[in-house]
């Protein structure tokens, strides 16, 4: 059942998508998250020429938020997540930061009249790096059908009863997964 287990643990992956900006034009104390009526979901296909498409859905509906940056007031960082995290990794600069803007003048023009385009982009390459391939481990819906959860990280025992071997890591916590606190 160990072994099962840990064949079932999840991997996935986000992509980082940091946008420096000439000047702040947000509001630096909350994130933004944008939700996608099914009229837009259709509309974006059209109005958004670049960029991966899968399953008749825009990589731009993948995003989960963008939040201001700690330390430096004029940076923005948005998180992508789902399945084509892969196809967006690999999209130029160019392509990531016009969508980018797509959603900010669609969903904050109305509040924000002087949005600017950044001068600089950085993304994160943590899937397609080969010593990563990702970036988050998590206990599986294999693992919870299965009755596996409390077996990732139930310790292998000595004839004794005595722990041999412990097992530890974000996948192990059924309730804080994919975090440091959950890995201790």
């Amino acid at each position: 059942e160990k072994v099962r287990a840990i064949r079932n643990i999840g991997f996935g992956a986000i992509i980082k998508i940091i946008l420096h900006f000439p000047h702040t034009w947000w509001d630096t104390a909350q994130p933004y998250a944008f939700i996608w009526s099914a009229a837009d979901r259709k509309k974006i296909l059209t109005e958004v020429g670049k960029g991966p498409v899968r399953n008749g859905r825009s990589w731009l509906t993948e995003n989960t938020y963008f939040i201001p940056a700690d330390n430096n007031p004029k940076v923005l960082m948005g998180f992508f997540a789902g399945e084509m995290v892969p196809e967006i990794e690999q999209e130029s600069n160019e392509v990531l930061s016009a969508g980018c803007m797509y959603m900010f003048r669609k969903f904050l023009g109305k509040t924000h009249n002087n949005i600017t385009d950044p001068d600089d982009i950085i993304k994160s390459m943590w899937y397609s790096n080969p010593h990563f391939r990702g970036t988050y481990s998590y206990d599986s819906a294999k693992n919870t059908e299965q009755g596996l959860q409390n077996k990732l990280a139930a310790p292998l025992l000595r004839k004794n009863g005595d722990p041999a071997i412990q097992f530890a890591g974000e996948a192990t916590h059924p309730h804080h997964f994919s975090t440091v606190h959950g890995a201790i």
